[in-house]
């Protein structure tokens, strides 16, 4: 297999078939899809029936347009919406989970 073209006699880098090869198997691994994981496994991960109480550190699992995402910081429930756990700020975004911390 020739990938790109390579195999010329003005390329004064091509090495012949080895270099065939080590092209052949550079481009199978980029081209094979990255293993992404599902919704219902990252939900699986939050077991939402977990008392929100106020004031207790959670992360929490958010979600948009582009799929689901873990914060990198941790939020509390305060009466009607989360919040930013170390500078108290609202939390602008869709939250489907959220699980008790695990040692931040």
């Amino acid at each position: 297999m020739i990938v790109g073209g390579c195999q010329s006699a003005s390329n004064p880098y091509f090495n012949g078939p080895r270099d065939n090869i080590i092209l052949a198997r550079r481009y199978q691994r980029s081209a094979s899809p990255i293993a992404m994981v599902t919704r219902q496994a990252r939900l699986a991960e939050f077991p939402n029936p977990i008392d929100r109480e106020g004031g207790v550190p959670f992360e929490i699992l958010c979600e948009d347009h582009n799929g689901t995402y873990l914060l990198p910081f941790l939020c509390h429930w305060t009466v009607s919406e989360w919040r930013n756990a170390a500078t108290g700020e609202a939390i602008d975004a869709r939250v489907i989970g959220w699980r008790m911390s695990k040692g931040y």
